[in-house]
This record gives C-alpha cells, structure tokens and sequence, in this order.
C-alpha cells in the first residue's frame, strides 16, 4: 500500500506516531522481537488457511483468535515510528520503519468457503502474519496458541515484550541490569547461551 494511504488509514483508526511507545526504543524492541524466532508457537493451518489450534467444525467457523481482527487493529500494533517522532512528513530521513508496514498491508477482503469474510491486514490464509517478525506486535508476538510449555528464557521474554517501562535494577539470568539497551543485551546473551549449550549436547 502506498505510503500516504497508509498514513491515512492509520489516522482514522486513531494510531499514534511517534519514536516509541514505551521506555524501550524502537530498536531495542525491534531486537526483543526478533528473539521470539528462537520460540516454538505451534504455529499451522487447517484445511481452510486459518490457525490449526482452533476447531473448523461449522459451529466454530467464525472464531479466528486475534487473527480476525487483524485489520481493524493494523496488526495491534500500539503506534507507528517515525524515527525522531513528530507529524511523519516531516521526517523524510526517518521513515524506513514506517514503510514496512505500509508495504505489508493489505485491504484486501478474503471470503472462506463457509462465507466469512474478513479484511486482511497483515495476516494471509495459510500464511499467517507477514510482516517480518521485528515489527509484529507484543499481541502477535507475546502469546502462544498451542499447548506446548513454555521455558524460563521465554517467559523473560514475554514478560519484557508486555511492559512498557520497568523498574531497575532489573534481574536477568541472575545478573542485574540498569539501563534497556543491557536488558536486551542480557536477553541475546542468554539466548545464545541456550543455543551453545543444546548444540553441545
């Protein structure tokens, strides 16, 4: 979608713009949202292209979880970045972001063969959301519809994708941390721990 559409839609649905929704910056939480790679949703999809972990019997059809309203919330996304923040015409240079979610969005209607039809958004049958993962919101990102358990290292995760601002110290794998940008650092270096350890075994 062309960029000043976009902008358009985002208005009339009351999104905000801005250089970051909470204490985290733009690019500290797009790294936070990257890690989510590393987790396992149990994510698939039915006969129909929708979420495998909701029943297709016709009585339940018409339920898609946060998938259905994917459109009318822009992806829940919370606000949309224009580098220094401010009116984001006035930020020529600083408009990279936002053009990522212009580009992936879509008004296209989808009709199932049971004759829902929805509004796409983000989301694509079959597919699931396709923006890359580091813009997906803490809603898409922050929850998993399986029934898998979750580890200590993703529930961190979880938990800092759901906040908006934290109280330091803050303690991350035993260590305490005193700043977001170590925060972040804390939870790649944990990561990566992880990922050493299960290759050695």
């Amino acid at each position: 979608m062309e960029l000043e559409k976009f902008v358009m839609i985002s208005l009339k649905k009351g999104k905000r713009f801005g250089s970051t929704s909470n204490e985290f910056s733009f690019d500290n939480r797009k790294k936070l949202a990257d890690l989510t790679k590393h987790v396992d949703y149990d994510c698939g999809f039915g006969s129909t292209g929708r979420c495998k972990n909701y029943l297709e019997t016709p009585a339940e059809q018409l339920t898609m979880c946060c998938c259905n309203s994917c459109f009318d919330s822009m992806g829940y996304v919370d606000y949309l970045p224009t580098g220094d923040g401010g009116w984001p015409y006035d930020q020529k240079d600083n408009l990279k972001d936002l053009k990522v979610y212009a580009r992936h969005f879509s008004e296209k209607a989808v009709k199932f063969s049971y004759g829902y039809t929805i509004k796409i958004g983000y989301w694509r049958p079959g597919k699931g959301c396709i923006l890359p993962r580091s813009y997906r919101s803490n809603t898409c990102l922050g929850y998993t519809c399986g029934k898998k358990k979750q580890t200590k290292w993703e529930r961190r995760l979880f938990q800092l994708l759901h906040r908006r601002t934290l109280s330091f110290p803050v303690k991350i794998a035993g260590i305490k941390r005193t700043t977001y940008n170590g925060v972040v650092d804390a939870m790649i270096t944990w990561r990566k721990k992880i990922d050493d350890k299960n290759k050695g075994n």
